[in-house]
């Protein structure tokens, strides 16, 4: 005898109907999101355009938003005028050894307060994270009394030494990140011999490679933008950043009223951090997302 559902096709699901305030209030975010994303793309786009443009149709009224003769050299022009390339160099030397001092500081002062048992562990995190509410300008006149007295001005070691000491949230994420990893393979490796440190480098540095690639993204963005910092210690026109040489750029006396070519220098400048978090952002989200899982 044949099964009585053999040869019937199963109906498919009723769709759930979505109720109209839940579509509006999507379509309404949709709507917020795309106008909020225009306002802040369309001065980038301006100044791409004007980065093109003779300084005549930089000034025309209407606005001529796509350039006619598509100047190109003057990027060749913004370049050469100053040593950019020597700027350039400048400020990859600070990134480097300030991620280095990130990376070392950080990551023991996160393992310590994850996995050491100490007195006071949680008292004293409460107050790493307490410092981040204070401004970073209330210090700036102290450090650079304390930095003059010692010689360190017109050198690096004001923009990368203090790098060396943790930043309160760089070990907020690696400690969340840390608290996600099971105690029981430090446990098995303490019964094999390790100690702290090499339960630090074995097993917590390998598994934090997601939060460790967003750190280092933070990083060059905060170095590659820094100007405020390389303004007050460095004199030496030989030593500054692209930061301090837009700025030069601006004040040069044979390009100070040349905005065509000081957009396309700034949109030279722009590029390289726009295209790593395009090229970074899947690990940025996921270093960031993962450092939430356990508090």
């Amino acid at each position: 005898m044949a099964h009585p559902l053999a040869g019937s096709r199963v109906l498919p699901r009723a769709r759930r109907r979505v109720p109209l305030w839940q579509v509006l209030r999507r379509a309404g975010l949709i709507v917020l999101l795309t106008a909020l994303t225009i306002v802040n793309v369309i001065p980038f786009v301006w100044m791409v355009s004007g980065s093109l443009k003779t300084e005549y149709e930089l000034w025309l009224n209407p606005p001529m938003w796509v350039p006619q003769s598509w100047r190109w050299e003057n990027y060749l022009t913004a370049w050469n005028a100053l040593p950019f390339g020597r700027y350039f160099l400048n400020t990859m030397f600070i990134f480097v050894f300030s991620l280095v001092g990130t990376m070392l500081s950080n990551t023991l002062v996160a393992f310590g307060f994850a996995r050491l048992r100490a007195r006071w562990r949680n008292a004293l995190f409460l107050v790493l994270l307490a410092s981040m509410m204070l401004p970073n300008q209330v210090t700036w006149l102290s450090l650079y009394v304390m930095f003059a007295r010692i010689g360190w001005v017109n050198t690096y070691l004001p923009l990368i030494v203090p790098s060396f000491f943790a930043a309160p949230f760089f070990v907020f994420l690696l400690r969340q990140f840390f608290l996600t990893i099971p105690i029981d393979l430090d446990e098995a490796a303490r019964i094999d011999g390790a100690g702290s440190l090499r339960v630090y480098r074995h097993i917590f540095m390998p598994t934090a490679g997601p939060v460790l690639a967003a750190m280092t993204i933070m990083v060059f963005m905060l170095v590659w933008k820094e100007y405020f910092l390389p303004l007050i210690y460095l004199n030496k026109a030989e030593l500054f950043t692209l930061a301090l040489g837009i700025q030069y750029f601006r004040g040069f006396a044979d390009y100070a009223t040349q905005w065509h070519l000081l957009m396309a220098a700034s949109t030279a400048i722009a590029l390289p951090p726009l295209a790593l978090f395009l090229f970074c952002q899947r690990y940025f989200i996921q270093g960031l997302t993962m450092t939430g899982l356990k508090g």
